[in-house]
């Protein structure tokens, strides 16, 4: 199979909130330049894929789904394969993604005006769905060594220790870095 990881191809004005984010911000950048902000494609997607969704869609009708008994195995050992872990498919709670869950965690977990600890650098979403949900962003700063990054465990157990902080969010693996 072929790839094309040259083709750039702009999502502009198509709801892509990084690429409207950028336009808004920087609007005369040359139309060659991508946000590289989060991980959402730029390049063409690899043909299999196009194959596979427009064999999918020839076959199937669009609508609400959930998780499929296929689903919940596939989870279940993958957890089993690469942790060494059994879970059952009553312990699986399926989401729309990654920070509709840090949402709801903060609002269960914590009170207006606790802190919530992080380590930046990380994913931005983090810091916003603490702020945006009146919780306090409380950062336990990764060092960066000659391009590696270890974790601060002084000043995190300091952090652990005030009580006004209620809950680490904690990133694995550890995006950016």
């Amino acid at each position: 199979m072929i790839y094309d990881f040259e083709t750039l191809v702009s999502r502009k004005n198509t709801g892509s909130g990084k690429w409207d984010e950028m336009t808004k911000e920087h609007p005369n950048l040359p139309e060659n330049v991508a946000p590289l902000s989060v991980a959402d494609m730029e390049l063409k997607n690899p043909p299999e894929i196009v194959e596979g969704l427009k064999k999918y869609i020839d076959t199937h009708i669009l609508g609400y789904t959930g998780p499929t008994e296929e689903y919940f195995d596939a989870v279940c050992g993958w957890m089993k394969r690469r942790n060494d872990w059994d879970i059952k498919k009553e312990e699986i709670v399926s989401t729309h993604g990654v920070v509709t869950v840090l949402a709801v965690s903060v609002l269960a977990y914590t009170d207006p005006g606790d802190g919530v600890i992080t380590m930046p650098p990380v994913y931005y979403p983090f810091r916003m769905t603490i702020e945006h949900n009146n919780r306090k962003n409380v950062e336990c700063p990764l060092i960066n060594t000659n391009e590696t990054y270890t974790i601060d465990f002084d000043l995190f157990e300091k952090l652990c220790a005030e009580e006004k902080n209620k809950m680490f969010i904690f990133c694995n693996p550890h995006n950016p870095v």
